[in-house]
């Protein structure tokens, strides 16, 4: 019985050994390659740098994604090609180590401010008439980003939900002007089934602890605007553009489409909210 009993060991052994050593023969050969011997050389030239978040205090601006060429996918795909070719590489996500998805307890004061984009922010409130500003919005191809009060959607859904199929972001501002748990709970709720995803953001138009507590326990980031554009929009957008802007816009239409070209002019796009802090 212990002869047998060794013999299987032996085998077993054996056996791992042919694995390990099959493996370790291949990487060598693969190593020596020349197709190889390119991705290790090049690499980096195409490899991306992932970007922390940057906070200050109880603040903070999102960082960016990198990317890391998967050396084992890239040379799998050339070998087949049978040359080296960097149009071949593949690429795996690398995340950064400080970021949006691990601080909800921050508040978000920009995008970015090395990219040529920014968002426009309105909020609506209980019994607001917001058709003409669409109308302008969608004249001049804008998407924006809309955080309304849940009464108003409650009352309103075909309209919301027709915003939602515009593409416009739409996010909840409070629960008929206010922000208690139970009622703001039950209106996100409301709008997640509308849009059929998940809320992303709070909005709150200066730092207000009651709201950032609030949103932090439900996992939405709280939004503070890097300008706040209510009253003399062009003027305060004029003075204060910058790349990565979260720009707080007044429902009153006067100035809305000359504030919008003159971003536009500056260079820069006008996109949703979520794409802006992106990370």
């Amino acid at each position: 019985m212990l002869k047998k009993t060794y013999k299987v060991f032996i085998s077993i052994f054996l056996l791992i050994f042919s694995f390990y050593y099959t493996k370790v023969a291949v990487d060598i050969i693969k190593s020596n390659n020349p197709i190889m011997k390119n991705i290790n050389k090049e690499k980096e030239n195409y490899e991306v740098e992932a970007v922390n978040a940057i906070i200050s205090d109880d603040t903070i601006i999102p960082g960016s994604s990198g990317k890391k060429v998967d050396i084992d996918a890239s040379f799998d795909s050339m070998f087949r090609y049978g040359a080296y070719n960097d149009s071949l590489y593949t690429f795996e996500d690398e995340l950064p180590t400080i970021s949006l998805s691990d601080n909800y307890d921050k508040y978000i004061i920009s995008g970015r401010n090395d990219i040529l984009k920014v968002s426009l922010i309105f909020t609506v409130s209980r019994d607001e008439d917001i058709l003409d500003l669409l109308t302008i919005l969608s004249d001049n191809n804008v998407n924006a980003t809309f955080f309304i009060d849940g009464l108003f959607i409650e009352n309103n859904k075909s309209l919301v939900k027709n915003m939602i199929e515009e593409d416009y972001e739409v996010e909840l501002l409070s629960y008929n002007g206010n922000y208690q748990e139970i009622y703001f709970k039950n209106a996100v709720g409301i709008l997640n089934e509308l849009k059929e995803d998940k809320s992303k953001f709070c909005f709150s138009d200066y730092k207000r602890y009651k709201v950032l507590n609030l949103c932090k326990k439900l996992e939405l980031h709280t939004v503070v605007p890097s300008i706040n554009a209510k009253n003399s929009p062009y003027i305060k957008i004029k003075n204060n553009l910058n790349g990565g802007s979260i720009i707080r816009m007044s429902n009153n239409i006067d100035e809305l489409e000359v504030s919008i070209d003159y971003i536009r002019q500056r260079g820069y796009e006008i996109v949703r909210l979520d794409e802006l802090l992106s990370e």
